[in-house]
Order: C-alpha cells, then structure tokens, then sequence
C-alpha cells in the first residue's frame, strides 16, 4: 500500500481522522485523532504524517453505513458498505485509557493515568472487521508507597568486654512498595553498644625498691626491699600479683669486737694493808695474829 491509498482509506472511513504512513514498512496507520501538544505523532524521515481536511459522509448511494462499517466503491461503480470495524465499543480500562489507535489491522493500544502504573503483558487489543476485541489483560495500579516492618530481635554481641556493637535490622514491607511508589524513609538497621565494661587486667609486680638500712652493725641484723603490684594495677576482676611484696636479707654478720677493745693494760686486781691497829690487851696488831694463824695452820 502507497502514500495515496492509505491517505484514500483514512477518507472512507467516518472515524479516521489523520495518517501514519511508514516510508520504510509501507505500513499505513489510520487514526482516530489529530496530532497536539499533548499527541505529538510521528512526522519525520521514517513516517508521514498527513491529517484529513476534507468531510466526508459515511454513505452508499444515499444510505449510510453502520458505525462499523465503510462506503467501498467498486469496479463497476458501484457503493457498497463493507464491514472494516469491530462491533463492539472499545474496552474500558479503569484510571486508564486509549493512548493509540489504528485502524489497518484494527487496535487499540492503552496506557494509564499519570501517577498510574500499568501492570499486565497485553495493552493492546485487537479485532477483525465485525468481530469482537481480544482480550485485555492489562490494569492501572495507583503507587504503594512502603512502610517499615517491625524491628528483628537485637544480635549477639561480637565481645565480652571492652565495648563492642549489636545490630538489628527492620524491613521496607508493610507494605513493601510498588507501582512507583516510595521507598521507606530511614535506615533499616540499628546499633547499640553493648559490654562497656572494662576487660579484666591482672597486676604485674613493679621494680624493687633499695635496701633498708640494716637493724644490726655487727652480729647479724636484717634489711629488707619491697616491690608494688602497679605495673600494671589489676583492675575489672583482674588476679593481684602473686608472692611477697617484701624481701629480707641478713647483714652485718660478723661478730662484735670484745668489751674494752684491745685489751686492758696493768692487773687485774689491787690489794691494801687494812686494820693495822693492835688488838686490845695484846701487844701484837691484829695482821700479825692472822698472819701467825695462817702459818700455823700450815
């Protein structure tokens, strides 16, 4: 089919109102509507776009044809109304409707409502001349937006001690979006700290501190040192430090010099004459006697 008889068969038929006609696929589209701002229709290298100016009743030899019929002439010049629409009136199509036709084949084509979203694999609908539409299987849907589900019980957490992090987590599923519809504001997961508390630290011994001054100068005496349980300090249930914390030592061991030092110079004893008087009644003195007795008892 040329340019001209597509244009010829737009004419013949009371409901075309303008041309689609596809240079390269000599397809020939004949439409219910006239090009606008808001129907742009195809005008450029590949397609033609032609609109019908002219009126044109819909009659054969003075009677008019049924609304799904055409005025054909033919060879003997005569009119006939021949059957070239569908039967039925077009399908409804809720919060949808007719976005293009074409009547060569007959179809429908249908798209939705803006803030509409099409759900289905058929939206467009054809039909044979005096049959009946096939079937749509198409819908509008108007956009879910999504809602947050109830938070999940909190996770385990990673640490005993010291600070570590628990998560839980919520979905976008009550509903879950569709059809354009928003996705959930916020953030699907949520954290606390958990088991702030302070590893244990068991107490290691420090250096050990100088000797005391020994108790003795001679014959054995004791000093001592000591150490602390601070490097580190146990802290958070840690173990003390184990062993003493104090250390002692004899010192000056040797024995102390005897009493007087060196030793005493003259004797060690001194003796004196005493009681040098006579005895009463005697003419000898009182040494004398004891010296007399002395002997004799030798």
């Amino acid at each position: 089919m040329g340019l001209n008889s597509c244009y010829k068969e737009c004419k013949a038929h009371g409901k075309c109102l303008s041309i689609n006609f596809n240079r390269k696929l000599f397809v020939c589209e004949l439409l219910s509507e006239k090009k606008s701002e808001a129907k742009p229709l195809a005008d450029d290298q590949d397609s033609v776009y032609i609109e019908i100016t002219e009126i044109i009743e819909k009659k054969c030899d003075g009677e008019p044809c049924n609304n799904y019929s055409t005025c054909i002439r033919t060879s003997l010049n005569n009119s006939l109304c021949i059957v070239t629409d569908c039967s039925e009136v077009y399908p409804d199509l809720d919060d949808g409707a007719i976005a293009d036709r074409t009547f060569t084949p007959i179809s429908a084509t249908y798209g939705c409502n803006v803030g509409f979203t099409g759900v289905g694999s058929v939206k467009r609908v054809t039909c044979i001349p005096g049959g009946k539409w096939s079937s749509l299987s198409y819908r509008c849907e108007p956009p879910v937006h999504g809602g947050w589900g109830s938070w999940g019980s909190w996770g385990y957490c990673p640490v005993t001690c010291g600070g570590g992090t628990r998560y839980r987590y919520r979905s976008c599923n009550n509903p879950t979006p569709m059809y354009g519809g928003n996705s959930c504001y916020g953030s699907s997961s949520d954290s606390v700290y958990c088991n702030t508390n302070g590893c244990p630290v068991n107490g290691g011994w420090g250096s050990w501190s100088g000797w005391s001054s020994c108790t003795k100068t001679c014959e054995k005496g004791t000093k001592s040192r000591s150490r602390s349980c601070n490097n580190p300090y146990p802290a958070y249930g840690g173990a003390a430090c184990s062993g003493a914390s104090s250390q002692p030592s004899d010192c000056n061991t040797d024995k102390c010099p005897a009493y007087g030092g060196a030793g005493c110079s003259g004797a060690s004893s001194q003796s004196s004459d005493c009681n040098t008087d006579n005895c009463p009644g005697f003419l000898y003195r009182c040494n004398d006697l004891q010296s007399s007795a002395t002997s004799d008892n030798s």
